[in-house]
């Protein structure tokens, strides 16, 4: 509890100090880091997110699929085209045109 109340003390001084002009340095052990990201940082990650999530609402479901299987649940070309049942080939080539549709869709 005393802890508590030096830091509160140490914090108080600094705020009064930069009220008035002047400079208080919080001594190492008395300063609080706020671990939270900053509201700023937050909105810009939900509308990176709310970008991502409509990118990938505009793939075919296959494209979806493939990229889903590949880059989230970490499945190779081969155990992908092996599960939907198409060409190798194929299952590259949906997976590099998905890619390229999210990139365009992105930097829109």
């Amino acid at each position: 509890m005393v802890r508590v109340a030096a830091v509160a003390l140490a914090a108080a001084l600094a705020a009064h100090a930069e009220a008035q002009g002047e400079s208080f340095e919080v001594p190492d052990g008395f300063r609080v880091e706020d671990a939270a990201p900053l509201a700023e940082s937050m909105l810009e990650d939900a509308e990176a997110n709310a970008k991502l999530r409509g990118c990938l609402g505009g793939l075919t479901e296959h494209e979806q699929k493939a990229l889903r299987g590949a880059f989230f649940d970490g499945n190779t070309y081969e155990e992908l085209a092996a599960r939907m049942s198409v060409p190798l080939g194929t299952m590259k080539s949906w997976i590099r045109r998905a890619l390229m549709k999210l990139k365009t869709c992105l930097e829109a």
